[in-house]
């Protein structure tokens, strides 16, 4: 593939696809095979953490308090530069699925995503006023229902 910033890390290897960010502030989904773009998502900062795969079943409530129904979903996880925000995007097309954002007087994340057995994502986040640091244990949730087949 012809890109247009490097590439300063890993790359994660999907099955037939290859993920990565860059320093051109996108995260790339190429094919394993030759190489070929799948989607670029810009991310509006310098991708040099580590990414991180996520797949599972994910629930929640929406903001009304009724259930909403699990569905499989399989996301990568990235944490641009700024650390300002983890952002779950759909393996298959780049869309955005969420994002946890920490305010900036909270201090900024720190590090990568990590998936831990359990499905919770570990990210450390890091404090300005105090120099202070703490791990942060997400679960990922959602708050409205998936549209229905055939409609957006």
């Amino acid at each position: 593939a012809d890109l247009d910033g490097d590439i300063d890390m890993d790359l994660l290897l999907l099955g037939r696809r290859v993920i990565f960010g860059s320093v051109d502030n996108q995260v790339y989904c190429v094919r394993r095979k030759n190489g070929h773009r799948l989607w670029a998502a810009d991310l509006d900062d310098r991708i040099s953490y580590p990414l991180a795969a996520w797949q599972g079943a994910v629930s929640g409530r929406s903001p009304s308090g009724t259930a909403v129904p699990a569905t499989s979903v399989e996301m990568v996880l990235v944490v641009p530069d700024g650390g300002g925000s983890l952002s779950a995007l759909d393996v298959y097309d780049g869309s955005r699925l969420g994002s946890f954002g920490v305010t900036s007087s909270r201090g900024m994340l720190a590090t990568g995503p990590l998936v831990l057995p359990d499905g919770r994502i570990a990210v450390a986040r890091t404090s300005y006023a105090s120099g202070g640091a703490a791990l942060l244990l997400l679960m990922p949730a959602i708050s409205e229902p998936p549209p229905k087949t055939g409609q957006k």
